[in-house]
């Protein structure tokens, strides 16, 4: 009886999320090595299973959606996301594990490339700032998207289930 009452708990620890590649990655010359990288760490998480990789394109009202809850938080200065990422293609990943949510959103990093945490994708692989990004008036390429939040995963994953099925 342990047994499965163990085998009930460590199913209902997994969660799900996502990983979205944004176009810098999966446009740039270096599109598999650098897609191919960004994996390998989050591979190295232990306990997480990657689903396989679906390449999308956006439309307008796709990312509105999508980024509904930042437009919620952040106001019309979120709005520069919207013409860049529906200007080229995404891959996104669907992730799950344990407390997947929290361990890649950790992996990925700070949303500013530039004040990112050693040992994570956006300080290893990232190559622009915020600062940078705002005064050139455009959104700033850090590389993935991960929802931080059940309620964001719900709301992204709403937008891409279409792609994903």
């Amino acid at each position: 009886m342990q047994l499965f009452i163990m085998a009930i708990d460590n199913m209902a620890e997994k969660e799900t999320t996502l990983l979205l590649l944004k176009p810098e990655v999966v446009e740039s010359e270096s599109y598999p090595d650098l897609m191919m990288a960004i994996m390998q760490e989050i591979e190295q998480l232990e306990g997480i299973e990657i689903g396989a990789g679906v390449r999308l394109r956006l439309n307008k009202s796709e990312v509105e959606q999508f980024y509904s809850l930042a437009y919620a938080r952040h106001g019309e200065k979120i709005r520069r996301y919207l013409d860049y990422m529906t200007s080229r293609g995404l891959v996104v990943f669907l992730i799950e594990g344990k407390d997947a949510r929290r361990r890649v959103k950790e992996k990925l990093g700070s949303t500013d490339p530039a004040n990112a945490e050693n040992g994570t994708i956006r300080k290893k692989f990232g190559r622009d700032s915020m600062e940078k990004s705002r005064k050139e008036g455009r959104a700033v390429l850090n590389l993935a998207h991960a929802p931080d939040s059940e309620e964001e995963f719900d709301v992204n994953y709403n937008v891409l289930k279409k792609y994903l099925e």
